[in-house]
């Protein structure tokens, strides 16, 4: 991960605790969640490598001319 683990804490929720279709949209969302996480974590570290290339070819360039 790119910046550790987060620890979250939530204060309890005055919903009745046993809905079983709340539970399920609930558990659905965090997976959902966890898995823009995943994807913009990839994303980020593409376009530090698209950079790092970037820089690469500028200085190649700079040591031509």
């Amino acid at each position: 991960m790119l910046f550790g683990p987060v620890q979250r804490s939530l204060p309890r929720s005055p919903l009745p605790k046993r809905d079983p279709a709340l539970r399920a949209e609930l558990a659905h969302l965090a997976t959902q969640v966890l898995k823009l996480e995943k994807e913009q974590e990839v994303q980020l570290k593409r376009i530090a490598q698209i950079q790092q290339e970037l820089e690469e070819i500028k200085r190649l360039l700079k040591n031509q001319g």
